[in-house]
């Protein structure tokens, strides 16, 4: 057994801030990213969001899902809580990520597996590209899902096919 607090690490499409950086310098990640500068703006996305809360909901689920009908009113319920509240957490994530970046990448060192929903429109599938975490992770793979299958939420999407590859990266990891 290792002596690390982290054996393994498994991630589905969220690349780090860094190379997200680096990507969103290019046109095609830009258009798919344009809502990370719009939350910059203060109070401007909670109004937004708090005028009809159900809107949001449904643009950031059913519009922007391969399987849209996996996006029913009782899963989105609690999105539209927030919505009303004045805007989920997440904003503020997006504040600080871009507010105080991470520049640099630490190494990591334990096994590690990107799921990636291939129909993701907001994170295209160019950051699903196993080089560009190689420089910070050496034992790493990514385990693509098709297009037609899931997209930013895969694990919504396609559950049965993200618990496999977590299941397995698991196990291995716990050899």
């Amino acid at each position: 057994r290792s002596s690390h607090k982290v054996r393994s690490l498994a991630v589905c499409n969220c690349p780090p801030m860094p190379i997200m950086f680096r990507q969103i310098a290019s046109w095609r990640q830009l258009r798919r990213s344009w809502y990370m500068f719009l939350f910059q703006v203060p109070r401007l996305p909670e109004h937004l969001m708090s005028l009809d809360p159900h809107a949001p909901a449904v643009r950031v689920f059913r519009d922007s899902a391969v399987r849209p009908e996996v996006f029913d009113d009782e899963l989105l319920a609690p999105y539209v809580e927030q919505f009303a509240a004045g805007g989920p957490r997440a904003i503020r994530a997006y504040r600080a990520a871009l507010r105080w970046p991470a520049l640099r990448l630490a190494p990591v060192h334990v096994p590690t597996r990107l799921i990636w929903g291939l129909g993701d429109p907001v994170l295209g599938p160019h950051l699903a590209d196993a080089e560009l975490y190689r420089p910070f992770v050496r034992d790493f793979d990514v385990v693509p899902i098709p297009a037609d299958k899931a997209g930013h939420f895969v694990q919504l999407e396609a559950p049965d096919a993200v618990n496999q590859a977590l299941r397995t990266h698991f196990e291995a990891s716990d050899r």
